[in-house]
């Protein structure tokens, strides 16, 4: 079945369901899909949220160093379950075939991982510049510098989307190499 038949199909069902308006950051998790492990996990984990501050942002700093491999199992477990949601919804768009399968989880990696070293990146930079608003206040030197990003993977989104996009296409006109190196 092509997009637009599919498309289409979609749409008539559709009109004939009540389908409410998606509310954006309304999925949850069911608490019943939990293990009884995992269940004591969050328990604790929302125990330790109300005793310390209100949400993560809020949590005393020495109350989540000293519980941080709690919240990090309790992320693991998020993360898992949504990359678990996201092969389900995946799965009939790649019909079952392993390779597509490979190079979607590929792609996603790859994307995942441009876009946490661009997170990284502006973290950086909010920091750098926030340093030099206080030490200059608005009369900023022309000479300045730039953010450490030491350590940050890919610095240019646009190069990296680039690169995915390039590698996604295999030139027919290529020549093939041959295995002795000779031409």
């Amino acid at each position: 079945m092509n997009t637009r038949r599919f498309t289409k199909r979609i749409g008539k069902l559709e009109d004939k369901m009540n389908v409410p308006e998606f509310e954006r950051g309304s999925t949850r998790i069911a608490w019943e899909s939990l293990s009884e492990r995992e269940q004591k996990l969050f328990e604790r984990i929302e125990e330790l949220l109300r005793e310390h501050g209100d949400g993560l942002g809020g949590i005393q700093k020495d109350a989540f160093a000293e519980n941080n491999e709690m919240f990090m199992k309790g992320m693991d477990i998020l993360l898992r379950r949504t990359f678990d949601l996201l092969a389900t919804v995946m799965g009939p768009f790649l019909n079952g075939d392993k390779l597509y399968e490979w190079i979607f989880w590929g792609r996603f990696r790859a994307f995942l991982v441009t876009t946490l070293n661009i997170v990284e990146m502006r973290r950086r930079e909010d920091a750098f510049f926030q340093q030099v608003q206080e030490k200059y206040g608005d009369d900023w030197p022309d000479d300045l510098g730039e953010p450490d990003y030491a350590g940050i993977g890919e610095k240019d989104f646009d190069k990296a989307l680039e690169t995915l996009i390039d590698s996604s296409f295999v030139s027919s006109t290529k020549e093939e190499q041959p295995k002795d190196g000779s031409r």
